[in-house]
């Protein structure tokens, strides 16, 4: 939570809240963006940008893991049978997770899994379950 500066020797520290007010003042109220969850169910609505101080928000439940990366846009799985495919073999191993919304405008239903590459590295797909087609939503870090 402090800052240091890389050109002096440690001994005055800054708080983030004293940097940040410190580049506003220099860059302008509209520089400086902070990154905020929002209250929405689908993941790409879930992430925003403001310039106003961030509040304390309670953290996200323990039974819901969502990676820290998420996609500007989900990216195409190759299915072959019963298998996955995104650069490489997926294998799923937790889920599903359900996620519904949108049945007024335009519905939105599918399925998050958290599957493993190859290399043993988590990512985070679903199924879209109108089109039966499968993508990448995210990685977790």
């Amino acid at each position: 939570q402090a800052t240091e500066d890389l050109f002096t020797d440690g001994r005055s520290q800054e708080s983030l809240q004293a940097l940040i007010d410190r580049l506003r003042n220099r860059l302008g109220l509209q520089a400086i963006r902070h990154i905020v969850s929002r209250p929405e169910h689908l993941p790409e609505h879930c992430i925003g940008a403001t310039t106003e101080s961030p509040t304390t928000e309670p953290a996200q439940p323990a039974a819901a893991q969502r990676p820290f990366w998420l996609l500007a846009q989900p990216q195409p799985i190759q299915q072959r049978g019963a298998s996955l495919f995104w650069n490489g073999p997926l294998e799923i191993v937790h889920g599903p997770e359900r996620i519904e919304d949108g049945w007024w405008r335009s519905p939105v239903s599918r399925d998050y899994y958290i599957a493993q590459r190859e290399d043993e590295e988590p990512v985070w797909i679903f199924q879209d379950r109108h089109s039966g087609r499968w993508y990448l939503q995210g990685l977790f870090d």
